[in-house]
């Protein structure tokens, strides 16, 4: 427990490239927000394809990687520019298709 909230709040900004601590709440908001989106429109999904607890595991998996996470996306990207902070969240789902994508990827600090 050695380390101060104050020092946990000034690495967190460091490690999301902010400069001030308005943006850190605003981002988590963000994450909120595009959270409960999403799963409002997972229910939706859900309902539409006749998706239930008793659909093979194979099948959710399917539809969770190419539709599901794909509007998580969107709504980040939409949340995130509503709310002024375009910039961290393109870099942000930057980073998150490299590492998805690319097994040598570079974390790179944008100052």
């Amino acid at each position: 427990m050695g380390r101060s909230i104050k020092e946990m709040w000034s690495k967190l900004k460091i490690r999301l490239g902010i400069s001030n601590n308005i943006q850190i709440i605003i981002i988590l908001i963000i994450f909120s927000i595009t959270g409960f989106s999403t799963l409002y429109s997972h229910k939706l999904i859900d309902s539409i394809l006749g998706i239930d607890i008793s659909t093979a595991f194979y099948i959710k998996l399917i539809i969770f990687t190419f539709l599901i996470l794909p509007i998580w996306a969107l709504y980040f990207l939409f949340w995130g520019t509503l709310l002024g902070q375009r910039k961290f969240v393109t870099n942000f789902l930057k980073l998150k298709i490299r590492l998805l994508f690319n097994k040598n990827f570079k974390i790179k600090n944008n100052k």
